[in-house]
């Protein structure tokens, strides 16, 4: 057992500060500085990793009999199921790791950022696997984790606080049920109100906050999103839904940084591509061949071939001088109906105003999508500062922290996507993006729209700008 967690995998060497990759991966420092690639996933990790806290407490102890203390998690205080290590080194339960960034993106031990939960680590797990066998694999998650009572509804996000009024009997029953437990969530789905039935199948988790039961059995409750999932399968128990669920997260910060920089080059590539296509598609210029120019006096030069009537035969000298002053006015370049211009002096002329610049949003980075709706956020709180008395913007409420160094991305985009006014069906498919860019670029797209709405009361005087009840054409945020 202790050859296991002292000899590398990839080098057959002394397992020297071993680092686990965020892919579950666990090998020599040394290997992981040779090899460009992983050898398990094929990919390169460029976040930093700090060696294994767990494996090289395992290393130092040379008595197999003493890792029972250090195979505990610090959550649970007990034995390591589906062990999980972070990339600061540090391992624990993969359910209580996953509860932890229910609350915050952080490493529970060191809180070091940490924006999902890795895959389980591959060598504690084979490790636990033969020294505990069958006891091990029976200590499985609990049913509930994977089995949830759903209630079909609204639409919520994670980390946005919703307000559920539960009235009809079955999610009554489902309620109480739920209270019951002491798990005290469930989960919540959209009803496609469109068809006659059936529902999405990409919800959020719920967290129950409070609960205030009316007189009449009828219930308010306060809620707030913890997570996504994916219902597998689902069959009806008293009325309401009884579901069997995947949970769905976003892909590591690796992954998603190097599909932002794929996508902003082929943004890139593509419009370089219609720009050059465009340009030899465009028809030839057709330059104007210049005039020669005519001397104002003198006598007309003459024209080859030029045809003379049977009088200027019979009086040749008659051709000399031309006598007609309309004649000697085209000859000039001169006419009565349209006069010489005359050149204007250049303080007299008009200015030139560059045209507008056209925002390619898949060509930005996702950091500056999101310094763009922040901005857009604080125009938004400081029009409702100036006009307290406004109604389209009450439910604006306050948002996450939106300077740069101490704001959450993630829980910011889920609130602006929260606050934007459009149907639920045209949320839906933000539970599906499984990267933080894709949401950032759908909720762009939303900001774009309604700033050009906006714009007329967001850029001019707060004192000058009407309420809603005096404009029936304002949009408003509900």
């Amino acid at each position: 057992m202790a050859a296991i967690i002292n000899t590398c995998s990839t080098c057959q060497l002394a397992l020297v500060r071993p680092l686990t990759l965020p892919c579950g991966y666990t090998c020599c420092t040394n290997c992981h500085r040779k090899y460009t690639a992983c050898v398990s996933c094929d990919r390169t990790h460029t976040m930093t990793i700090n060696p294994n806290v767990t494996l090289q407490a395992m290393q130092a102890v040379d008595v197999e009999s003493k890792w029972d203390a250090i195979l505990e998690c610090a959550i649970c205080c007990n034995r390591f199921n589906l062990p999980t290590t972070t990339p600061c080194g540090h391992t624990f339960c993969r359910n209580c790791l996953v509860r932890s960034l229910d609350h915050q993106h952080a490493c529970p031990f060191c809180r070091d950022p940490l924006d999902v939960c890795p895959p389980p680590n591959q060598l504690l797990s084979a490790v636990i696997q033969q020294m505990f066998g069958e006891e091990a694999s029976a200590d499985g998650l609990e049913p509930s984790d994977d089995r949830i009572p759903l209630m079909v509804g609204s639409l919520a996000f994670p980390g946005v606080s919703c307000v559920i009024h539960v009235f009809e009997p079955r999610y009554r029953l489902m309620l109480r049920r739920v209270m019951q437990s002491g798990r005290r969530r469930f989960g919540l789905c959209l009803l496609k109100r469109k068809t006659e039935r059936g529902y999405y199948t990409y919800g959020t988790m719920l967290e129950l906050m409070h609960v205030q039961t009316l007189p009449d059995g009828r219930s308010i409750v306060e809620a707030v999103g913890s997570h996504r999932f994916h219902v597998v399968s689902a069959h009806l128990v008293d009325g309401y839904h009884l579901a069997e669920i995947e949970r769905v997260d976003d892909l590591d910060r690796e992954q998603q940084q190097m599909l932002e920089q794929q996508q902003i080059l082929r943004a890139s590539a593509s419009r370089a591509r219609s720009q050059q296509q465009s340009v030899e598609s465009r028809p030839p210029m057709i330059t104007a061949r210049p005039r020669p120019s005519v001397p104002l006096s003198g006598p007309r030069p003459a024209m080859i071939h030029q045809r003379r009537s049977w009088a200027h035969q019979a009086h040749p000298q008659t051709a000399q001088v031309n006598r007609a002053p309309w004649l000697q006015m085209h000859v000039r370049g001169l006419s009565v109906a349209r006069p010489k211009k005359q050149e204007q002096s250049p303080a007299s002329l008009p200015l030139l105003t560059p045209s507008p610049t056209v925002r390619h949003r898949e060509e930005s980075g996702t950091d500056e999508l999101i310094d763009d709706l922040v901005l857009f956020i604080r125009k938004l709180i400081r029009y409702k500062q100036s006009n307290p008395t406004s109604h389209w913007l009450a439910p604006l409420g306050d948002p996450p922290p939106l300077d740069r160094d101490v704001r959450d991305r993630v829980k910011l985009i889920w609130w602006i996507s929260n606050l934007m006014p459009l149907s639920e069906e045209e949320k839906i498919p933000l539970l599906t993006f499984r990267t933080l860019r894709e949401r950032v670029l759908l909720v762009t797209l939303w900001k774009d729209k309604f700033e050009d709405q906006w714009s007329l009361h967001l850029n001019t005087n707060n004192n000058n700008i009407p309420s809603a009840s005096s404009s029936p054409d304002l949009c408003c945020i509900s």
